[in-house]
């Protein structure tokens, strides 16, 4: 757990968030990641421990790092060295060539399956 609170909702925002855009939201309730305890509306600070809402929200805005480089996804292939011999190239090619058909084979289930899904 990062120490955030739980919502039982999925398409509201949190609490804090929520006060800032004067957003009422009735019968929402949160869980406080200090004692677990279930809370109705839009509390600033929890009944039960006194866990503060707004300073929680504050840490996770601030917390936020972009990181310095993009992700970058490299196709596992079969490294290719340019001082080989012609047959063992040749061999190489070939599983080459057959990686390329198992993931084109792969990305195609992948994509059946997330359309038989939705």
């Amino acid at each position: 757990m990062d120490g955030m609170p739980r919502m039982r909702t999925y398409d509201v925002p949190h609490p804090a968030e929520a006060m800032e855009t004067n957003h009422n939201f009735v019968g929402m309730e949160i869980k406080c990641p200090s004692c677990h305890d279930w809370l109705a509306g839009q509390p600033h600070r929890c009944t039960s421990c006194g866990y503060d809402f707004l300073l929680a929200t504050e840490g996770r805005k601030n917390s936020f790092q972009p990181t310095k480089e993009p992700f970058v996804f490299e196709i596992p292939l079969i490294p290719m060295d340019p001082d080989d011999a012609m047959v063992v190239k040749f061999l190489k090619y070939a599983v080459r060539s057959f990686q390329f058909l198992a993931m084109a084979f792969a990305s195609g289930m992948a994509w059946m399956a997330y359309w038989i899904a939705v």
